[in-house]
């Protein structure tokens, strides 16, 4: 059965360099195991937080070394990225982590996305990528930007069709009360969306904006409509 660590933290009296190498031995022991499919830390910040120094940012919202070693091991040491080109029939062939894998290919001006299970028990398998069980890739997040107090602009890579937005599908996270009202698209660029708040965002917030599962569609000249990423999480402190 999955396993997932939570309510990890390791505080009281550290150096941010303790915390990161007991940090670093619990999220090795969660990456190697197969059967671990998460962790959850119990605390963002060192305010409020029940047990001091537990944090990935100081009292001050500030990041620590463990915020950033959290980013490299995950998005840079663990993460297999790359771009390469298939001609004729020569497969692809690439050294990687096991886990699922999200390929994307163009034919064409159209990108697909195949989704490939490289686990440990497809090991020695071939995978042969069928354009007609591929997803059409959907818009990126490209930017967000505070506007105001109380609201936020997501801008994407496409032209989003407004009939795909539902308020729904979108979600707003803030460690006070800020809910959200709206989604509506930008007036003045057919790339972007407004997510109206209920009430204003205070100094010192973080906030994130998550989309899920995945039915914004944008439009294009070349593939009228994209089925979207699976999701997006864009986190910012409002200075």
């Amino acid at each position: 059965m999955p396993i997932r660590f939570t309510e990890y933290d390791w505080g009281t009296n550290l150096t941010q360099k303790q915390q990161v190498d007991d940090f670093v031995k619990v999220l090795t022991i969660a990456f190697s195991h197969p059967s671990i499919s998460g962790m959850i830390s119990w605390g963002l910040s060192d305010d409020g937080a029940w047990r001091e120094n537990t944090g990935f940012f100081d009292a001050k919202h500030k990041p620590k070394l463990a915020a950033d070693t959290l980013l490299y091991y995950t998005q840079k040491k663990w993460a297999t990225n790359f771009d390469s080109q298939i001609t004729g029939e020569n497969p692809l062939e690439f050294n990687a982590y096991y886990g699922d894998y999200e390929i994307e290919v163009a034919f064409g001006d159209t990108v697909k996305v195949f989704t490939i299970p490289c686990l440990k028990s497809n090991k020695d398998s071939v995978f042969i990528l069928n354009e007609n069980n591929a997803r059409l890739k959907g818009p990126e997040l490209v930017s967000t930007k505070l506007m105001g107090l109380n609201s936020v602009k997501l801008e994407f890579d496409k032209p989003i069709q407004s009939g795909s937005l539902k308020r729904s599908n979108f979600k707003f996270f803030s460690n006070s009360t800020v809910g959200l009202n709206t989604i509506q698209p930008d007036p003045e660029n057919p790339n972007a969306v407004i997510l109206t708040l209920s009430k204003n965002v205070t100094k010192g917030d973080y906030i994130s904006v998550s989309y899920f599962p995945g039915n914004l569609l944008a439009e294009c000249s070349t593939v009228l409509a994209y089925l979207c990423n699976p999701g997006f999480q864009k986190t910012r402190r409002l200075k």
